[in-house]
């Protein structure tokens, strides 16, 4: 009896913390199937006799990229339809095949030919599943368990940046495809179970029946289907922001260093301001969350886009390389503290019935129109020389307020979390 009594109790603890359990078992899985997987197995094609195939390399790995962002939809509408954890047990499995193989066999046809589906196995076995899980299960505290769980991931990519010399091959994809498979599968069997109705689970805010209208605190819920949420202001408004900041955040990454070098002749500057970039937007992730829970997410949205704004006002006026450190630090805190708000804000607005759908939605016409802005300037920037423009990419810089000025103003259009017409018209949230 007091082994029975011990065990109800310790399944009962975690119960009660199966959110943070799940925050765990979601940066393990991502931090698997993340940059040093996908780095690793690019390095091998570059390596050996896949280097002779220069176009075959250049073309796989382009078209994979641009075919992951298309599929982003796809692979969001199987999540909500299929599960994450099935999702994320298909994808698990399709990177260790992939990656093992690709190894054990070192042929060139078989490389380049798996690199797509190691691309897929991502893309369906990562972020949208993970993402989906966290806002199933956390409502109070849905931002921060985001936060915490980028947060996390990020700056383990970035200390195995630091601790791994990629490319090296074999010796970065051979041991991540194996931690794929024993490790990233069991987590994901323990862990990611399907998610229950707790009755006093923190952070969840479920209602008892699926037809109910309030949340337990007495906030309204929101539960939207794809075409209404598509139909509606907010969605855009998110989706909009999102691609113009984005634009925006690689447009002056692109150039800070070369106004740098041209200014103030600052050697080594790209990797300078690609570091303090990279070390700050990782940290304010976390500020970003923790901010969001505090003020709310439509003020810290907006007070995050502000700041490339501001960032871009300091770096055409710097006078010093100081003031461009200051601009590039202030860009990549209005980077990072929104990465996560960006996607609390879909669950917050649209509820959990098709998370995954409007996630992967937003993200394909988020990489379209960021895409669509960053290669403008590439397709204008011939003119300077025809125009006889001055070779300060100031004038360049500047056109990135464009895409700033209008993040801001969508954020500035969001409106407050409503529930869905179905719900107002079915009488439920009377």
């Amino acid at each position: 009896m007091g082994i029975r009594s011990a065990l109800l109790d310790a399944k009962a603890s975690v119960d009660a913390h199966y959110g943070w359990w799940l925050v765990a078992a979601s940066i393990i899985i991502l931090a698997l199937a993340g940059d040093t997987l996908t780095k690793g197995f690019a390095a091998m094609l570059h390596a050996g006799p896949l280097a002779a195939s220069r176009m075959t390399l250049v073309w796989t790995i382009s078209v994979a990229g641009q075919a992951s962002s298309l599929l982003l939809p796809i692979a969001g509408l199987a999540v909500d339809r299929f599960g994450p954890r099935r999702m994320i047990l298909t994808g698990l499995s399709l990177c260790a095949a992939a990656t093992i193989t690709a190894v054990a066999l070192a042929d060139t046809v078989v490389a380049v030919v798996l690199y797509p589906v190691l691309i897929l196995g991502i893309l369906a076995g990562s972020n949208l599943p993970v993402m989906t899980s966290i806002n199933q299960w956390f409502f109070h505290k849905r931002t921060l368990a985001i936060a915490v769980t980028l947060f996390a991931v990020s700056a383990l990519n970035w200390l195995l940046s630091l601790a791994i010399d990629i490319p090296v091959e074999t010796m970065t994809t051979l041991p991540f495809g194996l931690l794929v498979l024993v490790l990233g599968l069991p987590v994901t069997f323990m862990l990611l179970r399907p998610i229950p109705i707790p009755g006093n689970t923190e952070g969840y805010g479920q209602p008892e029946s699926p037809v109910s209208s309030r949340w337990s605190d007495g906030r309204p819920s929101v539960d939207y289907g794809w075409k209404e949420a598509v139909r509606g202001r907010d969605f855009w408004m998110l989706v909009l922001a999102a691609g113009f900041l984005g634009a925006a955040n690689q447009i002056t990454r692109m150039l800070i260093f070369g106004l740098a070098d041209f200014r103030f002749h600052v050697e080594g500057s790209y990797r300078m301001f690609e570091n303090l970039h990279e070390v700050v937007s990782v940290a304010f992730i976390l500020v970003g969350g923790l901010i969001g829970m505090k003020a709310g997410l439509r003020p810290a949205l907006l007070a995050f886009a502000t700041l490339h704004v501001v960032a871009l006002a300091v770096i055409l006026l710097a006078r010093g390389p100081g003031w461009l450190f200051t601009g590039i630090l202030i860009m990549a805190a209005g980077h990072g503290g929104g990465i996560a708000l960006g996607i609390s804000a879909v669950g917050e607005y649209f509820g959990r019935r098709r998370f995954a759908s409007l996630l992967g939605t937003g993200g394909l016409i988020t990489q379209a129109l960021a895409g669509s802005v960053f290669g403008l300037l590439f397709t204008i920037r011939p003119l300077s020389t025809y125009f006889d423009l001055p070779s300060d990419p100031s004038w360049a810089l500047a056109a990135a307020l464009i895409p700033a000025t209008a993040g801001v103003v969508a954020y500035r259009k969001l409106g407050h979390p409503k529930p869905a017409p179905s719900q107002l018209a079915s009488g439920t949230d009377n």
